[in-house]
């Protein structure tokens, strides 16, 4: 049952109509505080590209000692030197793992910073 007068398409137009509205309010703001209009998509693109970047140190930091393990024990096993070839590949492995990962946390640090003065500047 409709209230007299009103069908659901009428409301459902006049929530359409308020929707544009604020939307278009919200632009026209940020227009004249001389701010291009952010889409949400980039914004949400930027977050999704810092978590891509900061979800594989887990994997950098474990892949570095394993396949320097790896190679150490194929070395070790070629030249007779059994731990000592294998212990040592697995540090560097760990400290190649543990450069990347600074590496990767400056970029994204980076990266932050720039989108943050952007945002003031704009």
């Amino acid at each position: 049952m409709e209230p007299a007068g009103f069908s659901v398409r009428d409301l459902e137009s006049a929530h359409t109509i308020v929707s544009e509205e604020e939307s278009n309010s919200k632009r026209k703001d940020s227009r004249e505080a001389g701010q291009p209009p952010r889409t949400a998509a980039r914004e949400y693109g930027e977050r999704l590209r810092s978590v891509g970047i900061l979800g594989s140190i887990p994997i950098i930091l474990a892949a570095g000692p394993i396949v320097g393990v790896l190679i150490g024990q194929w070395l070790d096993g070629r030249f007779g030197t059994d731990p000592w070839l294998a212990a040592l590949m697995a540090a560097l492995g760990f400290a190649a793992g543990v450069r990347e990962m600074i590496r990767l946390i400056r970029r994204s640090n980076a990266e932050e910073k720039k989108a943050d003065q952007d945002k003031r500047e704009s």
